[in-house]
């Protein structure tokens, strides 16, 4: 069924795959959504990035608090994929048990007192767009300019 915009135009809804929230750092690519450029920003592009923005945000805020405390995490991981993934599951498993007390009453992190992140990677050569990626992040944009797509 068409969505109609706030400007009249009709829009075709279109499925969208799973993808990975990131920042300028990478190259935009269909499985890795990043905001726009600021050159020529108009409102709708500001829209756009602040949703990824923020949904990045939410994110990183829950890795912080799950890598504060758990080294491991805060570097480079050298198992495979499998032991990674076992890894961050009883860590995911540790954090949930050690946010309540036994009233289960929350207990306050101390996350921003402790805070020790670091960059994990170095930027190596140019980073290159694609156009299929371009136009993902195009529909995204149009999408959170219409009313279905808006948030308050």
């Amino acid at each position: 069924m068409p969505i109609t915009n706030s400007c009249g135009q009709t829009v075709e809804p279109v499925e969208v795959p799973y993808f990975i929230l990131a920042d300028d750092a990478f190259a935009l690519r269909t499985y890795l959504m990043k905001p726009s450029s600021h050159i020529g920003m108009t409102r709708s592009k500001q829209i756009a990035n602040y949703r990824i923005s923020r949904g990045r945000r939410v994110v990183e805020n829950a890795f912080g608090i799950l890598a504060s405390g758990r080294q491991c995490l805060l570097t480079t991981m050298q198992q495979g994929p499998d032991l990674v993934r076992d890894i961050l599951k009883a860590g995911i498993c540790l954090q949930n048990l050690g946010r309540e007390d036994v009233q289960q009453n929350l207990i306050p992190g101390e996350l921003r007192q402790q805070a020790n992140m670091q960059e994990v990677y170095q930027r190596v050569g140019p980073i290159r767009d694609t156009m299929e990626a371009k136009q993902m992040r195009e529909n995204f944009r149009l999408y959170f300019n219409i009313e279905a797509g808006s948030v308050p």
